[in-house]
């Protein structure tokens, strides 16, 4: 039979948990790109890099 407390313990940390178990899944779907965000992003290429550049010098000589 069980006991006063592990009645108690069922009552109140199960819910606990699922109440913590489906505000996790609800962050995740409103949140998709926090996965992501932690790993690091791959190495841009060479090619990239120089496009970026000229990209940032055209800006730059058109604003002044």
């Amino acid at each position: 039979m069980p006991t006063v407390s592990d009645l108690l313990d069922a009552a109140i940390n199960k819910p606990v948990a699922a109440a913590a178990r489906l505000a996790r899944r609800a962050l995740e779907r409103l949140t998709p790109g926090a996965e992501a965000a932690t790993s690091a992003a791959p190495r841009k290429s060479k090619g990239w890099r120089r496009h970026l550049r000229r990209m940032k010098a055209r800006e730059r000589s058109t604003r002044g």
